[in-house]
């Protein structure tokens, strides 16, 4: 079995509340996900329960 390889990453305090309003704009429906991150979000099941989650989610839409 294959290990993912897992990551650290820093961000800056004015992201994560940039992307905690972002998670609530979507919860709320004042914002739909782009197409990408929606497809992301349908693979894992639904909202990220935090900005941190959001993050790793729009992470996963980047191509390598």
């Amino acid at each position: 079995m294959t290990r993912k390889p897992s990551y650290r990453w820093l961000v800056s305090r004015e992201t994560l509340e940039r992307a905690n309003r972002y998670l609530d704009a979507l919860q709320t429906g004042r914002q739909s996900p782009g197409r990408y991150l929606a497809r992301v979000l349908d693979r894992r099941g639904g909202w990220p329960d935090s900005p941190e989650a959001l993050l790793g989610a729009l992470l996963q839409t980047k191509k390598p």
